[in-house]
């Protein structure tokens, strides 16, 4: 993506002139996410916020128009893009970050996975069996990160599907939730389905409830917290935030299940991130792809240390 700059803009800062054209974030947000990661140029000068543009100045912001733009051209508001952990002939590993949807939804036409997928790799739109969701075999929810795939091919998308359905997928999180835990190591086990008040909500015993599973080992204590390795052995929708939310043992920064009695910390991400994920890949060859938490996980976990 160039911009070019004309007369009528000269003189103003860079930063305003990006969020004129990214009206749906912030310039706090157009900050941290362009020129502190040294995205925004013009030639081989790197621009800070404070610049000033003149008549003529072509702003080279390729590398963010990603995080900008849809595969169809159409602005969506900006998202960190995922980053590529791995890359195969049949299928790509991504960590994704926390506040990405990894596919368009009927509520939200936002930035998503699929289009970072769609950008980076345009021939993944024919792979899979619906085309809003092109590649994409395995979800994470819009606030957790971390580690995902996605088929680059149809047999790829066949193989990883099932083993998906099959359970076959070995999945690991790093969860951090309210409370000390009360034992080292246990099992949460209790049949979820969708809420009678919410379509969009799983809930414990409501209507179509199926079996769910999910197994926890303590990693670290800290003053009213607990940081748990997290290993689910079904994968129904919100599975992990609500059987530790049912034990009273909710996700930090959950937006969903967290109680209003519980004092909460502020401006905190959901404190849930996949760590690691291992699928056999289509010749049979078991794979394995770790991912540790990004800088915004870690800064809480340090924080907590620094006050238990």
């Amino acid at each position: 993506m160039k911009i070019t700059i004309g007369p009528d803009q000269a003189g103003k800062r860079v930063d305003r002139i990006l969020q004129e054209i990214c009206s749906d974030i912030s310039r706090s947000q157009i900050q941290k996410q362009f020129f502190d990661m040294g995205l925004v140029r013009i030639g081989d000068k790197t621009l800070t916020k404070h610049y000033r543009v003149k008549s003529g100045d072509v702003i080279d912001a390729q590398e963010i128009a990603s995080r900008v733009l849809a595969h169809d051209g159409s602005a969506r508001g900006v998202e960190v893009a995922p980053a590529i952990l791995f890359e195969h002939d049949a299928y790509i590993v991504l960590n994704k970050p926390s506040g990405l949807l990894v596919h368009p939804t009927a509520q939200s036409q936002e930035y998503t996975v699929v289009d970072f997928l769609l950008s980076y790799y345009p021939p993944i739109k024919k792979v899979g069996d619906d085309p809003l969701r092109p590649g994409i075999v395995h979800r994470l929810d819009k606030d957790a990160s971390g580690v995902m795939v996605a088929a680059k091919t149809q047999e790829a998308f066949d193989v990883l599907k099932k083993q998906f359905k099959l359970r076959q997928v070995k999945k690991e999180y790093l969860v951090l939730v309210y409370g000390e835990m009360p034992r080292s190591e246990g099992d949460i086990t209790f049949s979820l389905g969708r809420s009678r008040h919410s379509p969009r909500i799983a809930a414990k015993s409501s209507v179509g409830s199926r079996h769910a599973e999910t197994h926890y080992v303590l990693e670290e204590h800290f003053s009213r917290y607990s940081l748990v390795r997290v290993t689910p052995r079904t994968g129904r929708t919100h599975q992990i935030r609500v059987h530790f939310f049912a034990y009273d043992h909710p996700v930090v920064g959950d937006p969903i299940y967290v109680p209003k009695k519980i004092k909460t910390l502020t401006n905190t991400r959901l404190m849930l991130h996949a760590t690691r994920l291992g699928f056999y890949d289509e010749k049979n060859q078991w794979q394995e792809y770790v991912c540790p938490p990004g800088k915004d996980f870690e800064a809480v976990l340090e924080l907590l240390r620094t006050v238990r």
